[in-house]
């Protein structure tokens, strides 16, 4: 630290052959001389360089009897890192072992401001502060007062442990002291994480009163550390726990809790946890866990919107030529609407699948070959509503492009699929069944290029396929398919469905148009315009898909971008009488301290998706800056159908260089059999430098104003 280079700094100055003082460091003064006693004195704008650190100093004295060594103030060392020790005077004892400086002022990382009226450097480690005064606030003439500050008879400073040590130290806010403590510890500004107590945070709720939480972190090794918050109130008793681990082999992350509250009578308490390892051979690990004791825990306390429990564990390997994997994964409702269902829901699946690149020989393009196979478990015996089903299939696929004449490409492909299928518990279907899945397509594009006299380029792109799959065997459930998307991403799939168990099947042409126009500036904009054409209706596709019929809704998408600042998308189905399916638009804005995200949903009622109202819905999330220290954010989520709200939250958030202030309220409008509608009152306090990087990017208080 400072303190401590200063020392080599001078040393290596006054002691170094003035051939290696030449290769690490550099003198400049106005008046350099020695004088009869054999004392060397520089003078007048003294200016040393050494291993990117700089001091400067009205005067240097080296007194060859007693070896001692002062420096005439003022005097300012800085160095590379940033740290700058102020002081009017500085002497060096002759043993080279320790430094005083009087009426110092030490800058650690751009951040701590520490004036002592005494700085001593012992054992080259320790820097000794007297009578000190703390802060990372500007202090100016007419900022006299910091908004926060540290007083302290003396702070020790162990630059190996990089820690600071206050004794007898008194917390003052505006002037004000509210804190006494005969002992304190803070991480200095250049740890990023140190184990102790955190600042406390004000939490109110409607359903669990007004609380306080008090964190406290731990850092167990370089990779590891954990984070225990316990939250008190009148209506509750809970600890909240963090635990993060990451290594070049993997990383882990679990957090949770465990309460004891006024609304239950029993205790409660949630665990989610996260894991990635890196095997051998190129394999990879993954899991994910979790757990919660009832429906209602996670809402109550605000800690997720979860209303399904998701627990699994994949084993997978990813090369140039060949993909496995291997998973287990596990189900749990937490929906209120399910109470007394969950025996009907799967709970437990398995999965594995192996896909390879195979060899085409003369058929030239692409081809790869796949094997899959799946276990799907109910907790239920009952008929139907206990079906199990095990699934084992085998896929082949060969695609080719073709550039024709005029400009025109084309693209062939075709798949054969075999399937044989267990199914349990389901009177309704035959025990074993087989299945043959024969598909193939041909697409024609028309790719149409345009540059225009200002720069801009514009592409429209033609396209129309005809595909065609047809389903042999015997009849299967629908375990995997039963949310059907229809956008521009899939117009020419070869089946919309997104599992296995449901196939498109028939004839049918996909048509469709794209017109982009890219601007030397940088912005752009996208339409395109798609339909699907059947020769038959095979009742396959539901009203609410947009995909029913021998023709299905016109596909409508746009998108606009401008800069990187603005991405505007909205996609929508319309009936051929321009009767609304489904509409959704995303806005997506960022500049400076100003960001918005906003998605809205509207949709026709779909209960084969489980869409059993109609949707209309708009979710708002904005952070906003408002004065020069001062943001606001806000969110929303309203649904126009039943003309409420279900979540809003506003807050405000002030920060400058020293100090941030977080004020939240958020109310849940919804409420069922198990939650009730609940309102939440938070205040967050930070203190800045203390291990706190984004406070150098903070906003600081200006003297003179």
């Amino acid at each position: 630290m400072t303190a401590g280079r200063l020392f080599v700094l001078l040393w290596a100055l006054l002691f170094w052959p003035a051939t290696a003082i030449a290769q690490v460091a550099s003198l400049v003064a106005d008046e350099i001389s020695i004088d009869a006693e054999g004392r060397l004195s520089a003078n007048g704008n003294v200016e040393v360089f050494f291993e990117g650190a700089r001091l400067s100093a009205a005067g240097v004295v080296y007194d060859d009897a007693d070896q001692s060594l002062q420096l005439i103030g003022p005097v300012v060392l800085t160095e590379a890192g940033g740290s700058v020790l102020l002081a009017e005077s500085a002497t060096l004892d002759p043993e080279l072992q320790s430094a005083v400086m009087e009426s110092a002022r030490v800058i650690l990382d751009d951040q701590m401001q520490i004036a002592a009226g005494q700085v001593r450097r012992v054992n080259d480690r320790f820097t000794d502060l007297q009578r000190v005064i703390a802060s990372t606030c500007s202090v100016c003439a007419s900022n006299p007062t910091p908004t926060w500050e540290i007083r302290a008879s003396r702070v020790i400073h162990d630059q190996e442990e990089r820690q600071l040590y206050f004794s007898d130290a008194q917390f003052r806010f505006l002037g004000v002291p509210i804190f006494y403590s005969p002992q304190l510890r803070f991480p200095d500004p250049s740890v990023q994480r140190a184990s102790g107590l955190l600042l406390p945070a004000l939490r109110s709720s409607s359903s669990l009163g007004t609380g306080f939480e008090f964190p406290y972190f731990r850092v167990i090794n370089d990779t590891t550390d954990l984070l225990l918050t316990p939250y008190l109130s009148p209506e509750t008793r809970t600890l909240q726990f963090r635990y993060r681990q990451n290594s070049g082999a993997g990383r882990l992350r679990f957090e949770g809790a465990v309460s004891s509250d006024s609304l239950t009578d029993d205790p409660r308490g949630y665990l989610f946890g996260t894991g990635f390892f890196a095997l051998p051979r190129d394999f990879r690990l993954a899991f994910g866990l979790e757990a919660v004791s009832d429906r209602a825990y996670l809402l109550d306390y605000d800690f997720s919107n979860k209303d399904r429990l998701t627990n699994f564990v994949t084993l997978s390997r990813v090369r140039r030529d060949d993909a496995l994997a291997f998973s287990a994964t596990g189900f749990r409702t937490l929906r209120a609407r399910d109470a007394g269902l969950e025996n009907q829901f799967p709970d437990r699946v398995l999965e594995a699948g192996y896909r390879l690149k195979l060899p085409t020989g003369s058929l030239g393009g692409q081809a790869w070959g796949a094997v899959d196979g799946r276990i799907l478990r109910r907790p239920s015996d009952d008929d139907v509503f206990g079906r199990d089903v095990g699934r084992i299939g085998a896929s082949a696929t060969w695609w080719r492009a073709f550039a024709l004449g005029g400009g025109f490409e084309a693209e062939t492909e075709a798949q054969l699929a075999l399937d044989a299928y267990s199914i349990q518990n389901d009177s309704r279907f035959e025990e074993v069944v087989t299945r043959a899945i024969p598909s193939f397509a041909t697409t024609l594009r028309w790719p149409l290029q345009k540059t225009e006299t200002s720069g801009a380029r514009s592409l429209l792109e033609p396209v129309a396929q005809i595909a065609w799959t047809d389903v042999t065997g015997g009849d299967v459930p629908n375990e995997d398919s039963r949310v059907v998307e229809f956008d521009e991403g899939n117009l020419l799939a070869l089946s919309r469905f997104p599992g296995f168990d449901v196939y498109e099947e028939g004839l049918r042409a996909n048509l469709g148009v794209s017109w982009t126009q890219i601007r030397q500036s940088g912005n752009e904009i996208g339409l395109t315009l798609g339909k699907v054409f059947r020769a038959d209706d095979l009742g396959q596709f539901w009203d609410g898909t947009g995909l029913a019929g021998r023709s299905s809704d016109w596909l409508t998408a746009a998108r606009l971008k401008i800069g990187s600042d603005l991405h505007l998308t909205n996609r929508a189905l319309l009936g051929n009488d321009l009767s609304l399916t489904i509409n959704e638009t995303r806005l997506a804005y960022a500049r400076g301290r100003n960001a918005i995200s906003s998605t809205y949903v509207r949709s026709v009622a779909e209960p084969e998706e489980g869409r059993i109202d109609p949707l209309n819905e708009l979710a708002f999330v904005s952070v906003f800056g408002i004065e020069r220290n001062w943001r606001g954010r806000a969110e929303l989520r309203y649904d126009f159908e039943n003309e409420r709200a279900s979540r809003a939250l506003a807050g405000l958030i002030y920060e400058n260089e020293c100090f941030a202030v977080d004020v939240s309220v958020s109310r849940r409008y919804t409420s069922s059999t198990v939650v009730d509608p609940t309102t939440t009152f938070r205040v967050g306090f930070s203190l800045a430098g203390f291990g706190d990087d984004a406070a150098q990017n903070r906003a600081r208080q200006a003297c003179g104003r």
